[in-house]
């Protein structure tokens, strides 16, 4: 019996040993980014920049791989199938915010409607994923076709307080970032406008210059050539103050407008709940470093990123998603 009892204290001091040892050495091969998008978008190229740059700090390579599906559903599954191990980490965007409250609400909804077992494990994002660091932060805008009916941003709120509903405004992804933008805006506005979702940016644009649709809203990097083109006049940043770039300079944001809502999209990492204490400490060591980097500091500057500050830490960051969780929740299903 005292043989069993030594044999059993050797095997936990050895696996405890081997443990931190394997935290201590970490990383000793590539590290893999799982992207929950397609390749092309700015998250995507975002992701693939920033990982260039922190390979050099981990010492390691970061592999990027692209697995989009079922709105980030996914990426989200892959992800938890993987060791906890600091080897596989995830960028995220509100977009995963926005899937942890679609599989809850749809949960909710299965439990309203029967009675039976619920047999199906579902991934909840928060519960399952633990953040590393927020880096950027995007600015959404709105803007309208030069030939608009429309002069300014006051003429269209007072227009559409008269036409409910008439009004429209485009984005992608239904259910996604871009329509609780549309309707975070209208609520935070006290306006009602109707919101059209395309397959990309591309087509909502298109549907601006035809006459289609009244509104088109993108992130900073793809609005800011396409006013400076003369290819959409700018209506409102959805930020607090006004931006001091070539094109935008005059243009009013949500805040000065007394339109309390400045919702744009963040990026970030995170990685499977239960990894190491040293191994997130290695990992966020060298996305600090990367962030500090005067090469990311280029990038930033080049396409914008760095306007509104996109850096939050660990317990910060995680803060700001129960926060933005509690108001996706309350446009999305507001009764």
């Amino acid at each position: 019996m005292k043989y069993i009892r030594i044999l059993a204290l050797t095997l936990c001091l050895s696996f405890l040993f081997s443990a931190c040892t394997a935290a201590q050495s970490f990383p000793t091969r590539p590290v893999t980014m799982v992207i929950p998008f397609g390749a092309g978008n700015a998250s995507d190229l975002f992701a693939r920049r920033f990982t260039a740059i922190a390979s050099d700090h981990l010492g390691q390579t970061i592999r990027c791989i692209n697995i989009s599906g079922n709105q980030t559903g996914e990426a989200i599954a892959y992800v938890y199938e993987q060791p906890a191990d600091g080897y596989t980490v995830m960028e995220v965007t509100p977009s995963l915010l926005l899937s942890e409250m679609r599989t809850l609400h749809e949960i909710e909804q299965r439990r309203a409607e029967t009675s039976a077992p619920m047999l199906i494990q579902e991934i909840i994002f928060r519960d399952e994923f633990e953040p590393l660091l927020r880096v950027e932060a995007d600015i959404q805008l709105f803007g309208i076709a030069p030939g608009s009916r429309f002069d300014s941003l006051e003429e269209l709120l007072a227009y559409a307080k008269e036409h409910p509903g008439e009004l429209t405004i485009g984005g992608t992804s239904p259910g996604g970032l871009d329509e609780y933008i549309a309707r975070g805006f209208a609520k935070a506005a006290g306006i009602q406008w109707t919101y059209v979702a395309y397959q990309s940016s591309d087509e909502a644009l298109a549907a601006l210059l035809d006459g289609t649709l009244d509104v088109y809203q993108d992130k900073m990097l793809r609005f800011l050539p396409l006013v400076q083109e003369g290819t959409v006049h700018p209506l409102v940043i959805l930020n607090e103050e006004r931006v001091d770039v070539d094109g935008l300079a005059a243009c009013p944001t949500t805040e000065e407008m007394g339109i309390s809502f400045t919702q744009g999209s963040w990026r970030g990492f995170v990685v499977k709940k239960g990894t190491p204490q040293e191994v997130k400490a290695t990992l966020i060591d060298s996305l600090k470093n990367a962030y500090l980097d005067p090469a990311y500091g280029e990038l930033a500057e080049k396409n914008h990123t760095n306007i509104r500050t996109g850096y939050l830490e660990a317990e910060e960051w995680q803060a700001q998603w129960d926060e933005e969780y509690t108001a996706l929740s309350e446009i999305f299903f507001e009764q």
